[in-house]
């Protein structure tokens, strides 16, 4: 009686943190970057790309900084994107939540 008890309460458990888990949402981000400034700047947009399917990015600004500070490049951001847009199919793959191009960042 006991572990028929303990398997009702397990599973009952099992269901709960699995309805948890469902309603959690992705934290949203506004990225702010010099591009272009250093190498790792474009290195660090590829690396937060390969994230877009824990993390919903509500835009990408270019920006300048100490070391820019009289050119912004907005068109180095737009290139990463096309590039994570035509890798996207590939990296459904492995996870259905990686966001398409148009849909996120236009």
């Amino acid at each position: 009686m006991k572990s028929i008890i303990s398997m009702i309460l397990f599973l009952l458990i099992l269901m709960v943190q699995s309805a948890i888990a469902q309603s959690i949402t992705n934290n949203r981000v506004i990225v702010l970057t010099d591009i272009e400034a250093d190498p790792d700047d474009t290195q660090s947009l590829v690396r937060l790309l390969l994230y877009s399917n824990q993390i919903e990015i509500k835009g990408l600004v270019a920006t300048t900084s100490c070391w820019l500070q009289n050119k912004i490049n907005p068109e180095s951001i737009e290139r990463v994107i096309r590039a994570y847009d035509k890798v996207q199919p590939n990296l459904l793959k492995h996870e259905e939540a990686f966001p398409k191009q148009k849909n996120c960042w236009r």
